[in-house]
């Protein structure tokens, strides 16, 4: 066996053990980013439960308060676990690639209405904010065994069982009835009276603005126009869309021309 033949063979030797290295490390890596996303699966899921059942809880405390102040602080507590659950599901979206519209929509909505009976003031709650906490109570008992499920599975399944369960959950979630305040007036006059629109400035909103007569207009035109104001086909006109006509009773108007000189011009929007 020559020189040459033995450099080849240790080289492929070299190549092939180098190529096993390799691989085995990528495979290490890859098992341990698994396994480190099964942890981070099984924790989410594990606190999101927490959260749901104190969230249903506190649900299922407000409607069997036997006072005003008690059903208070219970609608008090589901709002802050539902903030809680808010901000570890953006963290799971970003994490661990988590994505259920229907679940977070259900929370977003939740936490943004409860608010509402939240300042309910009578001894008893209206038919319709019962019926949308019972809402809010069937979505979180539905959600609530997939993600048992999904904490069960982060144990020993691959991060694809597990997405699987999480989109099972969306499905069945979609099919229940959200909350719903469309055409609600007293739960939209809740909103506004919580941020009323309030003017920047009192007054009418131009009030204090200079006006210009259509001639002053015309010359400022003019000015700022310069050496183009001759130039062009057709007559010199100027297109106010609004404004105070010169003598008149009208407020504004929608459009004023007046010919300057019969000279050509383009067309200046004001």
């Amino acid at each position: 066996m020559n020189v040459l033949t033995k450099s080849i063979i240790g080289l492929l030797c070299v190549t092939t053990l180098a190529g096993t290295y390799f691989s085995y490390t990528e495979h290490q890596n890859n098992r341990q980013w698994e396994q480190q996303q099964q942890h981070n699966t099984q924790y989410w899921s594990h606190m999101q439960s927490i959260y749901l059942r104190d969230f249903d809880y506190a649900l299922a405390e407000s409607l069997a308060a036997s006072t005003i102040s008690d059903r208070q602080a219970a609608l008090q507590s589901a709002i802050e676990n539902a903030n809680f659950i808010l901000q570890s599901v953006r963290i799971g979206s970003v994490t661990m690639n988590f994505q259920s519209w229907s679940y977070e929509s259900f929370i977003t909505d939740g936490s943004r209405y409860l608010a509402y009976p939240a300042s309910e003031k009578e001894i008893s709650l209206n038919p319709d904010q019962l019926e949308q906490i019972q809402r809010l109570r069937t979505f979180a008992r539905t959600a609530l065994p997939y993600l048992d499920q999904m904490r069960k599975k982060a144990v020993d399944s691959s991060i694809s069982d597990i997405q699987q369960i999480s989109t099972e959950m969306e499905e069945a979630l979609s099919q229940l009835d959200s909350v719903s305040t469309y055409g609600n007036k007293a739960f939209n006059e809740f909103l506004y009276n919580q941020n009323p629109y309030i003017p920047p400035k009192p007054g009418t909103v131009f009030a204090g603005e200079t006006t210009y007569t259509a001639t002053e207009l015309a010359a400022k035109a003019k000015i700022f126009m310069g050496e183009a104001w001759n130039k062009g086909a057709g007559k010199q006109i100027v297109h106010i869309s609004g404004g105070r006509a010169p003598n008149s009773e009208k407020s504004w108007i929608s459009s004023y021309r007046t010919p300057m000189e019969n000279q050509p011009a383009p067309i200046l929007q004001h």
